[in-house]
């Protein structure tokens, strides 16, 4: 009997190392298993490699989020930037949120695609006027946001290249997204 209750300590024990190492809290015993397994038959030439270049993607994530930001942040004239496609940015990239929140994706992966949308939610500051209008509330309570174009943007021929595009675009695309709406039935 205490030599089972020295082994299930053990057991004990060994389950909050895994975990501490790991990083997480505590996890079931299946995901514990399949670590385990994934650790104990996987090359060790191959985990290191993943690790490596996961960490290198990470870090040329960020970089390139350093890099958005500078870009966006020195800009002060709107010509030839499109500000449609920083709208259409946004829709998509709130998309592939909810879809990482939806198929519990990764932490980091999940941290790095919500940064993405922050910042893509910034970028409208930097290219569209946004103001807060308190006295016209929506329903009496929630304040309007007001947006309208700066006027780099309004006063540059940008604005019509910018229209005419997401047209031709839009045509292009409303049929394709229609039949894979109709595929993926």
């Amino acid at each position: 009997s205490s030599g089972i209750n020295a082994e299930y300590g053990e057991a004990q024990k060994m389950q909050k190392d895994w975990n501490k190492m790991l990083g997480v809290g505590e996890a079931s015993e299946e995901e514990n298993d399949i670590v385990k397994r994934t650790m104990m038959e996987t090359n060790p030439v191959i985990l290191g490699v993943t690790v490596v270049v996961s960490l290198i993607h990470t870090i040329f994530e960020f970089l390139a989020f350093k890099n958005d930001i500078q870009f966006w942040k020195s800009r002060q004239s709107l010509e030839g930037l499109s500000v449609r496609s920083i709208l259409f940015n946004i829709f998509t990239q709130l998309i592939v949120v909810l879809y990482v929140l939806d198929n519990d994706t990764n932490t980091m992966v999940v941290i790095s695609v919500c940064i993405g949308l922050c910042i893509e939610f910034w970028k409208i500051t930097k290219v569209m006027d946004v103001s807060v209008d308190l006295a016209n509330p929506w329903f009496g309570i929630i304040p309007r946001i007001q947006v309208q174009d700066k006027s780099s943007y309004s006063e540059s021929p940008t604005k019509e290249y910018d229209r005419l595009a997401f047209k031709y675009l839009s045509w292009v695309l409303t049929p394709l997204l229609l039949g894979y709406a109709i595929y993926s039935l």
